[in-house]
């Protein structure tokens, strides 16, 4: 499945933005760790991170993904 990208979205962008309360959230989802990234990705997610919250979710991490979320998310 390709995933294309529509104009006024930024190269590198990742597959999910969402806000909370001021909280702004950015994930990656990539099927497994040796898949390819595109141009961008990888230095976007480090930018928006170091910004607000911005991880790249992988099978192998998605449980330790799930509880840093829910932490971060508690009402």
């Amino acid at each position: 499945m390709a995933i294309t990208v529509n104009p006024g979205v930024p190269t590198g962008t990742p597959d999910v933005v969402f806000f909370k309360e001021g909280f702004y959230g950015f994930i990656e989802v990539k099927p497994d760790r040796k898949a390819r990234f595109q141009p961008l990705q990888k230095e976007t997610v480090a930018k928006l991170d170091a910004w607000s919250w911005a991880k790249i979710v992988y099978p192998d991490n998605w449980e330790e993904f799930q509880k840093e979320l829910a932490v971060l998310l508690k009402d």
